[in-house]
């Protein structure tokens, strides 16, 4: 529950230049909310440095401005400081070893608030040590500022409550007591009457605050009841027929409760009574008084007030006032509502909106019975007296010599103070003037700026001070200016009204109409030049402003020929057809003489040329421009050309092209007794001759003719004939021309060669196999003609076999991958034959099968052989190349299965690798010793194995002889007839192939490695070079080779390298 907004102070002083500024900031204690939350819908906590603008009041004027800033409220204050507390003033501690007495300190300023906005008091404020209290009130609002510590014991000194006064939250339990007592309430006054009064009177007034008060306020109890009475103050100095002025006299504070009174009594109409008793019997200490309250906090609910009615200066003036936990607002109305009581008023209606109705409302208003009874009352006391100010605040009024000016003629402002009561200073507010406020008591004030403005002055004497605004004062006017902008469209014109400070306005056309409207639109009826005024007035007069207004309307160029098409030279007259407003004309007459013209009507124009002219006419006025523009309007004819073309017949048909010019019809004699008269004809002859053709032309201006021969020939034949169109590669066909009235030939052979011809009958050579396209076209001059036969030649070659096997058991399956077959035959071998082109073959018996496959076509036939090995389970062997070698060196594991093994494990004890999957492994040995060696061999049957226990012995290198030197002498093998490059060595065994002979795929295995750049060359038994392969630096210890794409034959396999030659012998079987 908060109400939000800022509270900041700005003290000026008359004797300060700089003023001092105080901020409430906002803040959070969680501390006090849970109670604050019970008593208010919204509020704001802040914190407030009090010392501080305390000791910046000290020692200062009587008047003292203070600058308020509300969150976005900004309120400029005036304090004028009052004593509530009399000079002879003294203050009662009760304690437990009797009363103290203390004079007056000065800890305690009260302060009157007015504000420039507005006459009257609009609020309180009370000041001392730790202690802020007060109201201020703005356009009707009110916001009560309090200490935080008057709900809470334990809140921070310098924590203050803002709120709202509407945002008390109403407690309709508590109510003032007096109707339950009324019946004896009235008491016969004994105080002496006073009827000579003077403007205001005023009552010394007695305070008294029990324990209960004194545990919550502390030290700042006497300060809180002066607050609470400063607040009750605003309710009595102007509200009755004399004003009130309440004086305090004394202050009762119990600080324990042996020294309180009222200890142990817990009813009100008790508290009244033990206040009567107390205070009379001497509880104020001597000091004198009117009327006195009692404070306590004990009554929280019900009657939390309770007085004598009508007993001011008498000895039964007293009255009790609850704290009960509420605002500040409810407190002032509450000891104001009971000190109406002891001023001999009873209660308004209840639920009424006055401060003496039943209940505590918060209310600031007296009811009209309420005022009369208290006025009367209080003028009769007699322990009244005269206020201690000793007069009153002076009453604002002024004049001004004149409240409508003109600007800048008369802009000048004479006021004149009014002002009663004996002013001594005045400050005035002259919004719109120049200046904007003067303290002189006679100001002239410049006005600049067009407007109504009020005028405020408030004047001040040492009681006070009093505000008067006259609204709406002064009437400053501009002397009219008058001014406008126009547009016309056609005879349309619409009008800007640019004028400043006009009230009325009178247009006047220039063609007799007039206008009062700010921004008229007006229709001419005729071009022309118009004075177009606009007179502009106020209370200052009217000024005009003239303007001339040309209206143009849009004007329209058009024309007319007497004659539009004709020959050369063709003469034309041209008539002006356009609008009665054009002024100006330009002619243009492209293709004619004379070519342009500006007069109105222009003379005869020539057109001495063939072709399509356009005209162009532009008209003008003062404003407007038209063009009319007649593309091709002027058509300019000449005698035609005849001419044609046309195309090499085709049998006998011609087609004729026209390329006659300037015709518009023709006429065609083809020489045959034939006609037309289309454009562009084609015509048919009845056969072979010589024609004359003629076309004439014809248009408006006359006919020509073009005549030319055209002949229509023999007819053109193309074919070719062959001995026969199927041969075997390499083929050679000769072709016969039989083509006729030709005089030259082309030929196209696809896939022969040669693959054109120019030749009669030409002679073509086919050496690839397959079906082939022949092209011949036949020439007589222009004329074609072309004849092709699709696939007329096919080509054969031998078929070449090639098959593949799959064995399962005893079963094998051949794939026959041969090409350019007609037939088969397969023999397995076995005295078995097939003629299938991929049969199937079950072997009765184990073996080595030699199969051959003939395949035949029309060119012969060829047979492959190939052996099919077919065991159950494959047959495993294997040896090496040496059974004894020393610790260090290579043995090479040559394999001796089937040949229908396709996957090896060696199982090597002792070697590196120890096991392979190779078909020949190279292993090193490194340590002496005696080793077995298992080889396990499969086929697509099933899988066998061999071991061969303690194989290989390995001698240790101290038992080793001596190696003999490794590099040999060139050897050659048997039928090698190449010679050695000199300076390389040829070492035959210090390399090994296999398994040799073979099907193609080879191992090659190196003795010792080789590193460096090598070539591995494979040629025929003469030396041609068959395979060639390079390693680029790589190490090379072994190498797989695929050639099987070789032939059967024996070959030799070289490895050069920068240091050895090394060369080998080996067969490929298929």
């Amino acid at each position: 529950m908060k109400f939000k907004f800022f509270l900041s102070f700005t003290l000026l002083f008359s004797t300060m230049v700089i003023a001092q500024q105080f901020k409430a900031n906002t803040v959070e204690n969680q501390l006090v909310k849970p109670v604050l939350n019970t008593v208010f819908s919204n509020y704001e906590l802040v914190s407030l440095d009090v010392n501080s603008i305390q000791n910046a009041l000290t020692s200062r004027s009587v008047h003292q401005n203070l600058d308020l800033q509300l969150g976005s409220k900004h309120l400029n204050l005036d304090l004028f400081e009052y004593d509530l507390l009399k000079s002879n003033y003294f203050l009662q501690l009760g304690t437990d070893q009797g009363v103290v007495k203390i004079p007056k300190d000065g800890r305690i300023k009260t302060y009157r608030i007015t504000t420039n906005a507005s006459q009257g008091h609009m609020g309180s404020l009370t000041i001392s040590d730790q202690f802020f209290y007060g109201f201020i009130e703005d356009n009707g609002v009110k916001y009560f500022f309090e200490p935080a510590y008057g709900f809470v014991q334990n809140a921070p000194k310098d924590l203050l409550v803002v709120y709202k006064e509407s945002d008390v939250l109403v407690n309709a339990a508590v109510k003032c007591g007096y109707d339950e007592l009324k019946d004896n309430s009235h008491i016969a006054d004994d105080a002496l009457g006073n009827e000579n009064r003077s403007h205001c009177i005023a009552f010394d007034v007695a305070l008294a605050n029990d324990f209960t008060v004194f545990q919550v306020r502390g030290n700042g109890t006497d300060a809180w009841c002066t607050g609470v009475l400063a607040n009750v103050q605003t309710n009595y100095d102007n509200e009755f027929t004399h004003s009130i002025e309440l004086n305090v006299s004394t202050i009762f504070v119990a600080t324990s409760t042996g020294s309180d009174p009222w200890n142990g009594i817990n009813n009100i109409n008790a508290h009244l009574d033990t206040h009567v008793s107390w205070a009379n019997g001497g509880g104020y200490g001597g000091a004198p008084y009117g009327l006195a309250t009692a404070w306590t906090r004990k009554y929280t609910s019900g009657a939390v007030g309770l007085a004598w009615v009508g007993t001011v200066c008498g000895n039964l003036r007293y009255n009790v006032c609850s704290d009960f936990g509420t605002g500040g607002g409810n407190l002032r109305n509450l000891q104001a509502h009971e000190m109406g009581h002891n001023f001999n008023y009873g209660h308004d209606a209840s639920g009424s909106p006055y401060i003496m109705a039943p209940s505590v409302n918060g209310s600031n208003q007296w009811s009209a019975p309420s005022i009369t009874a208290i006025s009367n009352f209080a003028n009769s006391r007699g322990c009244a007296s005269g206020c201690s100010t000793g007069g009153a605040a002076p009453v604002a009024n002024f004049k001004a010599n004149s409240t409508v000016i003109c600007v800048p003629t008369n802009n000048k402002v004479q006021f004149t103070d009014l002002s009663s009561g004996g002013p001594t200073s005045w400050a005035w507010t002259f919004p719109g003037g120049t200046p904007s406020s003067s303290n002189q008591q006679n100001p002239l004030i410049t006005y600049n700026t067009r407007g109504v403005y009020d005028v405020t002055l408030r004047v001040t004497n040492s009681f006070g001070s009093d505000v008067i605004t006259f609204n709406q004062y002064i009437d400053v006017e501009i002397k009219a200016v008058s001014a406008f902008d126009y547009f016309v469209i056609d005879r349309d014109m619409t009008t800007t009204n640019n004028s400043m400070y006009g009230d009325t306005y009178l247009w006047k056309f220039g063609d007799g109409t007039t206008s009062t409207e700010f921004e008229p639109q007006h229709t001419y009826a005729n071009d022309g030049i118009y004075n177009v005024d606009l007179e502009v007035t106020n209370r200052c007069g009217t000024v005009k402003k003239t303007i001339k207004v040309t209206v143009v309307t849009q004007n329209e160029a058009n024309f007319s020929a007497d004659v539009v098409r004709g020959c050369a030279s063709l003469k034309v007259k041209y008539k002006n057809l356009s609008s009665t407003n054009s002024n100006t004309f330009i002619w243009e007459f492209p293709g004619g003489t004379p070519s342009t013209s500006t007069l109105k009507d222009p003379p005869v124009i020539i057109y001495p040329r063939k072709g399509v002219f356009d005209v162009k006419l532009t008209a003008k006025n003062a404003r407007f421009t038209s063009v009319k523009v007649e593309n091709g309007y002027i058509t300019v004819d000449t005698i035609p050309v005849a001419s044609f073309t046309h195309a090499p017949p085709v049998g006998t048909l011609i087609d004729f092209t026209n390329t006659s010019v300037d015709a518009t019809s023709y006429s065609w004699d083809f020489g045959d007794s034939k006609s037309s008269t289309e454009s562009n004809p084609s015509h048919s002859y009845a056969g072979p001759g010589e024609y004359t053709v003629i076309l004439k032309a014809v248009n408006s201006c006359g006919t020509t003719s073009d005549t030319q021969k055209v002949e229509i020939a023999k007819a053109l034949g193309s074919n070719f004939k062959v001995p026969k169109t199927l041969g075997c590669a390499p083929f050679t066909v000769q072709f016969e021309n039989t083509s006729t009235n030709a005089t030259s030939y082309e030929w196209t052979f696809p896939g022969g060669n040669p693959s054109t011809s120019t030749l009669l009958n030409p002679t073509v050579v086919y050496n690839t196999p397959g079906k082939f396209d022949v092209t011949l076209v036949a020439i007589n001059g222009s004329d074609k003609e072309s004849t092709t036969k699709t696939q007329f030649i096919t080509v054969e070659s031998l078929p070449i076999p090639s098959f593949t096997s799959n064995i399962v058991k005893t079963e094998v399956f051949f794939t026959n991958t041969s090409q350019f077959g007609n037939s088969y035959l397969w023999d397995f071998g076995d005295n078995t034959t097939s003629t299938e082109i991929s049969p199937s073959h079950v072997y009765t018996v184990e073996g080595e099968f030699n199969v051959s496959l003939k395949i035949t076509n029309s060119c012969g036939t060829q047979e492959l052989l190939k052996q099919v090995v077919v065991y159950l389970i494959p047959k495993v062997d294997f040896s090496v190349n040496s059974f004894k070698v020393c610790a260090g060196d290579y043995v090479q594991f040559n394999d001796h299965s089937s040949k229908d093994v396709n996957d090896w494990l060696w199982q090597i004890e002792g070697g590196e690798p120890a096991t392979s999957t190779i078909q020949y492994p190279r292993v090193l040995y490194k340590k002496s010793g005696i080793y077995t060696v298992k080889l396990t061999v499969k086929n697509s049957n099933g899988s066998s194995f061999i071991i061969k226990q303690n194989y290989i012995t390995v001698v240790s290198p101290v038992l080793c002889p001596d190696r003999p030197n490794k590099k040999k002498k060139i050897i050659s093998d048997p039928g090698f007839g190449l010679n050695d490059p000199a300076g390389i060595k040829n070492q035959v065994d210090q390399m090994e192939i296999f398994p040799n002979p073979n099907f193609g795929i080879f191992e090659i295995q190196m003795v010792d490695p080789i590193v460096g750049n090598t070539d591995l060359v494979v040629t025929d038994l003469i030396g041609n070079e068959l395979f060639h392969e390079k390693t680029n630096g790589k190490y090379l210890d072994s190498k797989q080779l695929d050639l099987s794409n070789l032939p059967q034959g024996t070959y030799f396999l070289r490895v050069n390298s920068e240091t050895n030659q090394l060369i080998k012998k080996f067969t490929i079987t298929k």
